[in-house]
């Protein structure tokens, strides 16, 4: 009588080693593909949350603005308020907004006086003509200890800025800017209309802006 068979055969065994190495290369291929796809999600869910939260934020400040005196193609100069009622431009009431492109950040920037400063900058008066750009430039130099940055976005692959009409006559903001996060980047347009803007007391002399009072 033949004793009965045991154990497999090297091809029997051959076979389900082959089976078993497609099974776990088809579990590995979609676990990675299923990461994948959760990253791709994350960096797209970031980037909308990128440009929601600035957006907010820039609509904020351009809807309490008394005026935005000066934009170029990549950021823009407001007066935000009338912080001491004088009924005139002073330096800290002033705010710059502009992207950088080597850092890809969008950045706030303005003077920031300490309680226990010893001269009084408070009350120092900017002429409407003189709320630019470049004589930021001059006071960022005279005053950088006092300058407050605080960064509004990150990884902004591109940033501009359109007015309507032109500054310092401006009653409205448009804002587009480019998030970009790893493989993803989303292009973002949004905009905000100046509630208490004092346009009606901008008066234009010989080409050169005046704040009435």
């Amino acid at each position: 009588m033949k004793a009965s068979r045991s154990g497999f055969t090297l091809i029997e065994v051959t076979i389900a080693m082959v089976v078993v190495s497609v099974v776990g290369l088809t579990v590995a291929g979609v676990a990675m593909a299923l990461s994948t796809a959760h990253d791709n999600s994350r960096d797209y869910y970031q980037c909308i949350q990128t440009g929601r939260v600035t957006m907010l934020r820039l609509q904020d400040m351009l809807r309490r603005a008394r005026l935005v005196t000066d934009v170029s193609d990549t950021g823009l100069v407001i007066w935000e308020s009338d912080a001491n009622g004088d009924e005139t431009i002073n330096l800290p009431e002033l705010t710059l907004v502009s992207w950088d492109e080597s850092t890809q950040r969008v950045i706030r920037r303005c003077v920031k006086v300490p309680d226990d400063w010893p001269v009084p900058i408070e009350d120092l008066a900017v002429l409407l003509s003189a709320a630019t750009f470049e004589s930021w430039s001059a006071s960022e130099s005279t005053f950088a200890s006092l300058i407050e940055e605080v960064v509004l976005a990150e990884n902004i692959e591109a940033f501009s800025v359109q007015t309507t009409p032109a500054a310092p006559l401006a009653k409205s903001v448009s804002v587009q800017m480019t998030i970009g996060l790893g493989d993803h980047s989303l292009t973002v347009h949004d905009g905000a209309s100046l509630r208490a803007d004092w346009t009606d007391r901008v008066e234009n002399v010989e080409g050169i802006y005046t704040l009435l009072p």
